[in-house]
Order: C-alpha cells, then sequence, then structure tokens
C-alpha cells in the first residue's frame, strides 16, 4: 500500500530517555511511566498525522497522482488513510495503557489476544522499547512483562533476537542509571564494596563469559574510571579470603543483591561456587535462606524465560 511504504521510509525514532536516576518511590515510578507514555503517542501520533496529511494532499493536488482503483473516488483515499491512523492510534494506546496495568499489578492474561498489526520497523522499536520502559520503571522486567512483551513481537511478527536486543539496550540504561543512584547515595567505601562484589560475581566461576563483559564498565563508573583504585580492585579480589562485612539502606540492599544474582546468572549456569558466593552475599546483608530465595528466584525465573522467548 502507498500509505505504509511511505510510512516505512519515513524518519527514524529513538526512544526518549526518561531520566537520570534510578526510581525507588512508587510516585516516581508512575510519574516516569506517565511521561513515557504521553512522550510516545505525542510523537508517534503526530508523526501519523503528519503522514495522513502528506498523503491526502498527494491525491487532491493538482500534478502526477498515483493511480486509483477503477472507479475509487478520490475522498476515499483520505477516508482510507484516516480509519487506518486511527487503527494505529488506538492499537498503540492500548498496549501502552496495558504495560501500565502490568506493571502495577504484576498480572497479565496471556489469554487475551493482541491484535496483529503491521508497522515500520522505525515505529515497532519505539514501541516496544517504550513498553520495555514502562515495564521496568524502578521495578524489574518481570515474567509477565516478559510474556506481554513476547505476544506484542508475534502480533507485529517481528525477530524475537530484536525484541531481545531491545531488552538489552533498556537494560543498559537501567544499570547505568542503577550506578549513577550508587555513586550519588554512597560514599566511597560503600560504593567500592560494590565493585568488588561485582567483579566477585563476574569472576566467581573461573571464567569470564561473553554476556559478563558489560558489567566492567559499572564497575569502572563505581570507581570513577580511577585506574589506581581498577588495579587495587583487581588485587584485594585475588587476596579475598572472606567477603568483608557492609550495609546499606535495606531497601538499597535488595536493588545491590539482585543485581549481583543477576550477573552470576546471566551466562545461563549457576556453579557451587557462584551458589555459595550469592548466599555469602546474603549473609552480609543479614538474609536468612527464605530472604535471598525471595530475591534470587524472581530473577533467575525472568532470566531463564528471556532465553526462552527470545534467544533461540
Amino acid at each position: 500500500m502507498v500509505f505504509e511504504t511511505m510510512f516505512s521510509q519515513a524518519l527514524a525514532f529513538t526512544s526518549t530517555s526518561m531520566g537520570t536516576m534510578f526510581i525507588l518511590s512508587e510516585a516516581e515510578i508512575v510519574k516516569a511511566q506517565e511521561r513515557i507514555q504521553l512522550h510516545c503517542q505525542r510523537d508517534l501520533f503526530t508523526f501519523f498525522d503528519s503522514a495522513q496529511t502528506l498523503i491526502e494532499n498527494m491525491f487532491t493536488e493538482d500534478g502526477d497522482r498515483p493511480a486509483l482503483a477503477e472507479g475509487e473516488p478520490l475522498n476515499a483515499i483520505e477516508t482510507k488513510t484516516c480509519q487506518k491512523i486511527r487503527v494505529y492510534k488506538r492499537w498503540i494506546k492500548c498496549l501502552l495503557n496495558k504495560a501500565f496495568v502490568i506493571s502495577e499489578t504484576g498480572e497479565y492474561d496471556e489469554s487475551e489476544t493482541i491484535e496483529a498489526m503491521t508497522l515500520p520497523i522505525d515505529i515497532v522499536q519505539r514501541v516496544i522499547k517504550d513498553l520495555l520502559q514502562i515495564l521496568s520503571c524502578g521495578r524489574d522486567l518481570s515474567d509477565c512483562g516478559l510474556l506481554f512483551i513476547s505476544d506484542v513481537g508475534n502480533a507485529l511478527g517481528i525477530d524475537p533476537t530484536l525484541i531481545d536486543t531491545l531488552i538489552e539496550q533498556v537494560q543498559y540504561d537501567k544499570r547505568k542509571d542503577f550506578t549513577d543512584t550508587l555513586n550519588e547515595y554512597l560514599n566511597p567505601e560503600q560504593r567500592y564494596w560494590v565493585a568488588l562484589m561485582l567483579w566477585k560475581a563476574v569472576h566467581v566461576d573461573g571464567e569470564t563469559h561473553p554476556q559478563e563483559y558489560k558489567y566492567f564498565e559499572n564497575i569502572a563508573q563505581l570507581l570513577n574510571f580511577d585506574q589506581v583504585r581498577l588495579k587495587q580492585l583487581e588485587q584485594d579480589f585475588k587476596n579475598m579470603t572472606n567477603l568483608p562485612k557492609q550495609s546499606f539502606a535495606p531497601k538499597l540492599s535488595a536493588h545491590i543483591y539482585k543485581y549481583i544474582v543477576e550477573i552470576v546468572m546471566i551466562d545461563g549456569a549457576y556453579v557451587d561456587a557462584e551458589a555459595q558466593f550469592i548466599k555469602e552475599v546474603g549473609d552480609c546483608f543479614c538474609y536468612d535462606k527464605n530472604q535471598q530465595d525471595e530475591i534470587i528466584q524472581p530473577v533467575a525465573s525472568a532470566l531463564m524465560l528471556r532465553r526462552s522467548l527470545f534467544t533461540y
């Protein structure tokens, strides 16, 4: 169709970044999600309206015009374009609202069918990335969120590996925001402890998996990219026999613990040395076995589900 051909050749959209801090309070989460929702609708709906005007002008101004079907009146093109735009807007608004509800309730009804839709790849990436930002805003990307995103991808008919790439982009921003927050609120000794635990999480199984290289940037970020302290950290890691103790605010401790668990499990394996390390870190935070499992299980489940949905 003329509209979709032009649409696919239009300007690419990039997802709007929603702040540089790792949001912890419920009120801030809701406000940020609303901003993401509004920015997405504003940008895409403005584009749709501009595209509609352009196409209508092509068929109403003098000069060369694309061929119409036999007997098809000019105003039929305007009507079809307007209807198509309304469908796109309704579909996107519905998905954004649904992502908001899933994030808030932690529930997703897989029996609800998502309407199949054909959109240009630039728009597809913008929509999925904003959905991911809503679902993971101030929270972890849950099983429900992953299942919903998978269904959206199926409705759009896109390669699951593209969704995994978009998830990684969003997770990269979240890691950077979280590290910025740690740099802002922790003292140098606390930041060094976190960097040391991240370093050990990467190396505890005796090898560095390609998936783990991305965390080195956050380790360096915690040390302000100070090469002397990085060298010191490597040496302290080699000499470490027991984990040093460190205290944090309870809510922040849970986020740090989840982050360490993610690193250990990111390669899809969980060997005895890693399990022992996770237990020792949990002990540092004074978590009993049940408290540790309450944090570990959702992280492990989401990582397994992500691999099964998007990287096969």
